[in-house]
């Protein structure tokens, strides 16, 4: 593994499957660069 990535979670979720986490890590990176520019 190259690297970690931790997503902070609500509620009684234990896990999210790959495709979800995936797509909460690239809209939390799109966020970021739309809010620098």
């Amino acid at each position: 593994c190259d690297f970690l990535l931790k997503l902070p979670m609500a509620g009684h979720v234990a896990s999210l499957n790959a495709a979800t986490a995936g797509s909460i890590a690239l809209y939390s990176l799109w966020r970021r660069r739309a809010q620098q520019s």
